[in-house]
């Protein structure tokens, strides 16, 4: 039993050092221009919001979460950086159904989201090399209500963070 313990003790020391070694910190590197740290992953938030009898999606990001939007939500993004759709606390959503390019093969968005496996969100990330600021993205979202089933697409914009 003392054998197996420490088998097993010595195989949590190792996999601990191979991740600890392969972790990097941001450092003046990333950012020769020392202006904004890259973002390396941006959450945006969704929840039912009804107006008049409309379903509306109420947004917000991690980037500003007090910029709470109906619908037309900009969320700025870097090269890289991984994208998270979400259901916010109480958001009356049943399931996040499709988070796409309105157009094919845009140049921040060039395909749908994928489901994060066993964890209702969707994720993309922005390609690489991506290098002009003034780029930008609408997007499609569509949820599915959990009171009533019905599908509602809302269609939000990523744009590429002035630096």
């Amino acid at each position: 039993m003392k054998k197996i313990l420490t088998l097993l003790t010595g195989f949590v020391f190792l996999i601990t050092i191979l991740i600890a070694a392969s972790c990097q910190s941001a450092s003046a590197e990333d950012d020769p221009n020392g202006t904004k740290e890259p973002l390396k992953k941006v959450t945006i938030y969704l929840k039912i919001h009804e107006e008049d009898g409309k379903k509306r999606l109420e947004m917000y990001d991690s980037n500003n979460p007090k910029n709470i939007v109906i619908d037309d939500l900009t969320t700025e993004v870097d090269p890289g950086t991984k994208v998270v759709w979400r259901r916010a606390e109480d958001s009356g959503i049943r399931s996040i159904r499709k988070v796409g390019p309105v157009e094919d093969n845009g140049e921040i968005f060039p395909e749908d989201a994928k489901t994060i496996l066993l964890n209702k969100r969707m994720r993309t990330r922005v390609p690489d090399n991506i290098a002009d600021k003034d780029k930008g993205q609408k997007y499609i979202i569509e949820f599915k209500d959990k009171r009533d089933g019905e599908v509602t697409p809302i269609d939000p914009y990523l744009r590429i963070r002035d630096r």
